[in-house]
C-alpha cells in the first residue's frame, strides 16, 4: 500500500471513530428504553436535523457509485437524474403532511402502522412489512457493497473488497446499536455536509482533469459519440427515461426510513420546511453525478457493467497525486454517504421487525425495554446476512436499486388513496398490493425486467391501481366502516382538525387492530 493510500485510510479510520463516538454520546442521551425513543428519538426532531437526515438518507453510497456508474454506462441521458429526484420530493409532498397528522395523533412507529390502522387489517401489516424487508435487504447490500468498492479502490487492493464490506458493516452496526435514532441523525448532519462537498469537488476535479466542460463534450463527440446520442427510438426513450422516472419517483418516495423521518418531525411546519429545501438538492447532485460519469469514459474507457460502479473510486485514486487533500475529502464524503443510508436502513428494518413481526406475532406481552433489546439483536443478525450476500454481488448497484424501487412503488397507490379517498377500503388495498407485487414478481422471474416500453414496476402499479378501484367498487365498505374512517382519519384533515376517539371495529384477523398509542 502506498503512503498516500495509507494516509487516506487513516483519515477514513478517524471518521469512522468519530461515528462511534457520536453513537456513544447518543447512547448517553437516551431518555428512555423504549422503541419510540430508540427508533424515532421521541418524535422531537427539529428542521435542520430533519433536513439533513432526509438528505443524507436519500443520497446514499448509490449516489457516488451507482449513479456515477449508470452515468458512465448511459451517457448524457443520465440528465434524467434531475427530474427523477425531483419527482421523489413531489411524491413526498403528496402524502407527507396528511400522514404526519395521523402519525402524531396515533403515534405510528413504522410504515405498516398506517396501513394496519387505516384499513383495520393485520393482514396488511404483515404484507407491507414483508415487502419492506424484502425490498430493503438489497438496498442495504448496495451500501456495504459500495463501501467495499471504495476501500478496495483507494488502497489498490491492499484492503480487499471482502475486508472493506465486513469492517464497514461492523462499524455501522456498533454505532446504530449504541445510539439508535440520535446516533443516526447526528451523524447524518455531518455526513450530509461531507457528501455534498465531496460530490461537488469530485465533479469539478474530474471535469478539470479532462480540460473543462467544453473539452469534455468535444472529446466524447469524437471518441464516444454514443454517450451523447439521443435515444434511438420512442421505445428507448420511454424505457430509459419516462419509465425510470416513474419507478424512482414513486418507489423511492416509499423508503420506509424516509416515512419514519416524517413521523419523527417535531411538527408539520418543520416537515414542510425540510421537504421544501430538499427540492433544491437534485439541481446539485444530478449534474455532478452526470459529469463524473461522462468524464470517466475518457479517463477510464471500456469498463464492464459491474466494474463501472467503481468509477468514483478510480477518480479518487487518480486525483490523489495532485489533489491529495481534496481526494481524501471526496473519499470521506463517499464513505459518509454510504453510512448515512446504511445506518438509517438498518434502524428502520429493526423497527419493522420488532413492531410488526416480533410483538404482534411472537410475543405480544413484550415490554418496551425488551423490544429495544430485540431490535439491537435483529440488527446484528440482519447485518450478518447482508454481508454474506454482498461478498459475491451478482448485479450492478443500479440494478439492485431498480429492483428495490419497483417493489416499493407498489406501496404508493394504497398510501395515497387511503389518505385522500374516504371510501377506499381494506379489500381494495389488499387487492392492489397483491396484484402489483404479483405482476412485478412474475415479469422479473420470467426475465422481463423491462417489457415493451416500461419497467415491470410500472405495469405493477397499473395493475395495482386497477385492482384498488375495482375491489373497492365491487366490495364497498359497510356504513360503520365508512363512519370509522371519516371520524378517525378524515376529520383530522378538515379545517376544524377536531380530535377523535377510537371505537372498536371489526377487522380481518383474530385480533383487533389498534393505533400505536393503545398498543
Amino acid at each position: 500500500m502506498t503512503p498516500s493510500a495509507m494516509t487516506m485510510l487513516w483519515a477514513v479510520g478517524a471518521y469512522l471513530a468519530l461515528s462511534l463516538l457520536i453513537g456513544y454520546l447518543a447512547h448517553r442521551r437516551e431518555r428512555e428504553h423504549s422503541p419510540r425513543d430508540y427508533f424515532l428519538g421521541g418524535k422531537l426532531t427539529g428542521p435542520i436535523v430533519l433536513f439533513f437526515t432526509l438528505f443524507s438518507t436519500q443520497y446514499s453510497g448509490n449516489t457516488f457509485f451507482g449513479f456515477t456508474g449508470v452515468a458512465y454506462r448511459s451517457g448524457l441521458i443520465w440528465i434524467m437524474g434531475i427530474p427523477l429526484i425531483m419527482l421523489i420530493i413531489a411524491a413526498y409532498l403528496a402524502y407527507a403532511p396528511r400522514l404526519y397528522l395521523l402519525s402524531k395523533k396515533y403515534d405510528y412507529l413504522t410504515p405498516a402502522d398506517f396501513y394496519a390502522h387505516r384499513f383495520a387489517s393485520e393482514w396488511l401489516r404483515f404484507l407491507v412489512s414483508a415487502l419492506l424487508i424484502l425490498a430493503l435487504i438489497p438496498y442495504l447490500m448496495i451500501q456495504v457493497t459500495a463501501m467495499g468498492h471504495a476501500l478496495s479502490g483507494i488502497t489498490g487492493g491492499a484492503i480487499s473488497y471482502a475486508m472493506g464490506v465486513i469492517g464497514s458493516s461492523l462499524i455501522i452496526l456498533l454505532y446504530v446499536a449504541l445510539g439508535g435514532w440520535r446516533a443516526v441523525v447526528w451523524t447524518d448532519v455531518v455526513q450530509g455536509i461531507l457528501l455534498t462537498a465531496a460530490i461537488v469537488l469530485a465533479a469539478a476535479l474530474a471535469v478539470h482533469s479532462v480540460g473543462g466542460v467544453g473539452a469534455l463534450f468535444e472529446q466524447l463527440r469524437s471518441s464516444h459519440p454514443e454517450k451523447l446520442a439521443p435515444p434511438a427510438s420512442a421505445r428507448t426513450l420511454t424505457a430509459s427515461w419516462f419509465s425510470m422516472i416513474l419507478v424512482f419517483g414513486l418507489g423511492l418516495s416509499m423508503y420506509p426510513q424516509a416515512v419514519q423521518r416524517i413521523y419523527a418531525a417535531r411538527d408539520v411546519k418543520t416537515l414542510k420546511r425540510s421537504l421544501s429545501v430538499m427540492v433544491l438538492a437534485p439541481l446539485i447532485i444530478g449534474p455532478c453525478t452526470l459529469l463524473i460519469g461522462l468524464a470517466g469514459n475518457l479517463r477510464f474507457p471500456h469498463l464492464s457493467g459491474m466494474e463501472s460502479d467503481r468509477v468514483m473510486a478510480r477518480w479518487v485514486s487518480v486525483l490523489t497525486g495532485d489533489h491529495f487533500a481534496v481526494a481524501t475529502l471526496i473519499l470521506i464524503g463517499a464513505v459518509a454517504a454510504i453510512m448515512a443510508t446504511a445506518d438509517s436502513v438498518l434502524l428502520t428494518l429493526a423497527s419493522i421487525f420488532t413492531q410488526d413481526v416480533y410483538r404482534p406475532y411472537l410475543r405480544r406481552q413484550a415490554t418496551e425495554k425488551e423490544l429495544a433489546v430485540i431490535g439491537r439483536l435483529f440488527t446484528a443478525a440482519l447485518m450478518i446476512v447482508v454481508v454474506a450476500l454482498s461478498l459475491a454481488p451478482g448485479a450492478t448497484l443500479w440494478r439492485l436499486t431498480e429492483i428495490k424501487g419497483e417493489y416499493l412503488m407498489q406501496l404508493f397507490p394504497p398510501m395515497v388513496l387511503g389518505l385522500y379517498w374516504s371510501q377506499f377500503n381494506r379489500k381494495g388495498a389488499l387487492a392492489g398490493l397483491l396484484a402489483g407485487t404479483g405482476v412485478v414478481a412474475s415479469l422479473m422471474l420470467t426475465g422481463h425486467q423491462t417489457w415493451g416500453y416500461f419497467h415491470a414496476g410500472v405495469y405493477g402499479v397499473a395493475a395495482n391501481v386497477i385492482a384498488c378501484l375495482l375491489a373497492t367498487r365491487l366490495f364497498p365498505s359497510t356504513i360503520e366502516e365508512q363512519r370509522r374512517v371519516a371520524h378517525q382519519f378524515f376529520a383530522l384533515f378538515g379545517e376544524q382538525g377536531r380530535p377523535v376517539t377510537l371505537a372498536p371495529v371489526a377487522v380481518d384477523s383474530l385480533e383487533e387492530v389498534k393505533p400505536a398509542e393503545e398498543v
